[in-house]
Parts: structure tokens; sequence; C-alpha cells
């Protein structure tokens, strides 16, 4: 990480770039106070310019994402969220959170985080040295929260796409006389009305297959070309959906 030739660059030291906030002494605290408040006030000099922000937002970014990676694989994120005082998350299987979702989760948090961070916090004097707080400690207290509304939105996405259902299927709760042909029609319609929403012929092979002909992601990615795998028929379906709701 190069920061040379900015007040910046003493901010996160290449041995604090690290999975866990560095132990500092005392003085060694004082001294990254120090290094921080000069920053500011060059980053208040330069009126937030690119050239002035973006090695600081370089740094604390890469710092960011080792924590918060380290924290979502190893579960301590949740606890870290609850005592920052946003309140409990709710758990989901360890095995949704595998490499490329930590990966996601955080990059959205941590670049929602470096957004509020200079915007909401630095550029509006939202962040007081004297409270003993350093930058790097103050942004990754910002990822805690930007990671709980990231997280948030990604289970609740995450979950209605494990339990998809489609206005083609009949819910177990229907008695069979409620399967009449009329009935049978207007839900064939829904179906093929969504069908129609998707954004390509290939989302619409692969959802027909899934939910229609209730094949596995493996046996839609043996059969169909432009799918390589089981993951990307999978990464397929759970983006059509999020983009269908946006």
């Amino acid at each position: 990480m190069d920061l040379s030739g900015s007040t910046s660059a003493a901010v996160l030291a290449p041995r604090h770039v690290q999975r866990t906030i560095a132990a500092m002494s005392a003085a060694e605290h004082l001294e990254r106070l120090a290094y921080d408040v000069d920053t500011v006030l060059q980053l208040q000099l330069e009126r937030y310019s690119d050239e002035a922000w973006i090695p600081l937002a370089d740094a604390l970014a890469e710092y960011g994402i080792g924590v918060v990676a380290a924290w979502i694989h190893t579960g301590r994120i949740f606890p870290e969220v609850a005592s920052s005082g946003y309140g409990a998350l709710a758990p989901c299987p360890m095995e949704w959170l595998d490499p490329s979702t930590i990966t996601s989760l955080t990059g959205e948090t941590v670049a929602n985080a470096l957004h509020y961070f200079k915007f909401k916090i630095l550029m509006k004097n939202n962040w007081d040295p004297t409270r003993g707080a350093s930058l790097a400690t103050y942004f990754i207290g910002q990822c805690k929260f930007q990671f709980a509304n990231v997280y948030k939105v990604w289970l609740r996405d995450r979950r209605a796409h494990s339990g998809l259902v489609f206005h083609d299927q009949h819910p177990e709760i229907l008695p069979p006389a409620f399967n009449d042909p009329a009935r049978e029609l207007l839900e064939t319609a829904s179906a093929n009305t969504a069908l129609d929403l998707l954004s390509s012929p290939l989302a619409r092979e692969v959802f027909t297959k899934k939910f229609v002909d209730e094949a596995s992601y493996e046996e839609i990615a043996s059969t169909t070309p432009g799918i390589k795998d089981a993951k990307a028929a999978k990464n397929l379906v759970f983006r059509e959906r999020r983009r269908l709701r946006a």
C-alpha cells in the first residue's frame, strides 16, 4: 500500500493493516491520534479533493476489508454489531456464508462505510479525537453499522430465495378440491407473466426448469448451455429475483 506524499500515510501504517484492530501503547495511541488530526486538517485544507481523499480511503478500505471479512468468517461480526448498540442480528446458517458471499457482503459494507465516513462523519466534523477513537477505530465502528444494514437486506433476500414459490405451484395447505381447471389456467397465466419479466431467454429457461420442472441446480447445469455449474445456476436465480424486487 503506497501512501507516500500524503499526511494520511500515518493513519494506517502497513503494520496495522490486519484482521484485528491493532493493540497500541498509550504513547502510540496518542501519536496515532496526532497523525489523524493532521490528516483530517489536510483533508479540510484541500476541501476533500480526490487527491487528498483517495489515499486515505484506500488505506481505510484495505483495513476495513481485512477486519470485516475475518469477522464474518468467524462469526465475530454478530457480537461486534450487538455490542455497538445496533442490536442483535438474526442468525443465518453458516453454510450460507461461503467465500463468495463473504466477499460480496464485505465489499458492500466497506463501500457504504467509506461513503458515510467521508460525507457524514469527516465533512460534518463528527469525529472528535478527544474522545479517544482513532480514525481507523471510528471507521471500523461505522463498518459495524453498515454491515448490519447490508446483512439485513441480504438475509431477507436469501431467505426468500431459499423458499421461492411461483404462482404455478399450489400451496400445500390448499385441498385438492381447489385445483380446478379454471384455477390452474389462471395460475399458469400468472407464471408465464412472471417468466416474461426475466432479463433473458437463459434466465427464463433456468427458472422454468427450477420452478416448473422442479429440477435441481445440478440438473439445470448439466442440461443448460451457458450454465457451467450448479453455483452459476443458483447465482443467476438469485440475481434475477433481486432485480425483479428492485
